[in-house]
């Protein structure tokens, strides 16, 4: 009997050698487990060493897609995560703008070898509050050309130039920690999410989705939904003990026949 898919994907931030996870040697080892999960897709780290755009020749690139293909996963984007006040900070604005400029072009070339249908690469960040509007400008006009969409997860959202609404990211514990509800917030930006994830947050820390934390797991799958975001939740597991029994949990409660009303 061919396994059901899981909506979902797999973010590999935090799980290359992992400790607690055999399957964590190489980017392509966790492909290989995310699809044996019935995972749908993958979110790549890049930051994440072996990972790092600059680091990866196009034959590197090309090899990674074509792992994805093997395993039948598609690419729900990039995350890169970089502290975020480096884009302004003068002593690190033009490392971290470079790196957002490696990024861009890296999920291009993913894009092209995988020979998506996809029009954009979501590309996963954080921008502070006091990041320069022109700054902000040049960047997203940069992935433009490029193909890509920088999606911004900082809570509460921030209007785009000339107050017109971006690409906007739903990360549940920011969302908590910020004092607010994942279920309004995606609410609040139905139609323009273009990436959301799956973790939770407790008073003692991170926790397992859909367990002890502060949200109910299906209200927020349902709002998704509500909201007309189409494209599979990422599953976060960065800070969780047991990545790999909270995977496979995840993975299970995320296909299609546990999301029926």
């Amino acid at each position: 009997m061919t396994q059901e898919r899981s909506h979902s994907s797999l973010a590999l931030g935090g799980l290359l050698a992992h400790p607690d996870l055999p399957a964590a040697a190489d980017a392509k080892s966790l492909f290989a487990w995310a699809s044996s999960l019935g995972c749908a897709a993958i979110q790549l780290d890049a930051t994440a060493p072996t990972l790092r755009p600059r680091e990866l020749d196009r034959s590197a690139r090309r090899d990674l897609a074509s792992s994805l293909r093997r395993h039948e996963l598609a690419l729900t984007g990039l995350d890169l995560f970089i502290p975020p006040s480096h884009f302004t900070d003068a002593a690190h604005v033009d490392r971290a703008v470079a790196a957002l400029h490696a990024a861009v072009e890296f999920a291009s070339d993913l894009r092209s070898f995988l020979d998506t249908a996809a029009p954009t690469t979501a590309i996963s960040l954080l921008f502070p509050a006091n990041t320069p509007a022109g700054l902000l400008s040049d960047l997203h006009r940069h992935a433009d050309r490029w193909g890509a969409t920088l999606v911004d997860h900082a809570w509460p959202p921030r209007a785009g130039a000339d107050n017109t609404k971006p690409a906007a990211g739903i990360d549940p514990a920011a969302i908590i920690l910020a004092g607010s509800k994942p279920v309004e917030a995606v609410l609040t930006l139905a139609g323009r999410i273009a990436s959301a994830r799956v973790n939770d947050l407790s008073s003692a820390g991170r926790v397992p989705a859909g367990t002890s934390g502060s949200f109910d797991l299906k209200d927020y799958l349902h709002a998704l939904r509500a909201a007309s975001f189409e494209l599979p939740p990422i599953i976060d597991l960065k800070g969780l003990d047991n990545p790999a029994t909270n995977a496979k949990r995840l993975a299970s409660l995320l296909r299609p026949s546990e999301l029926i009303p």
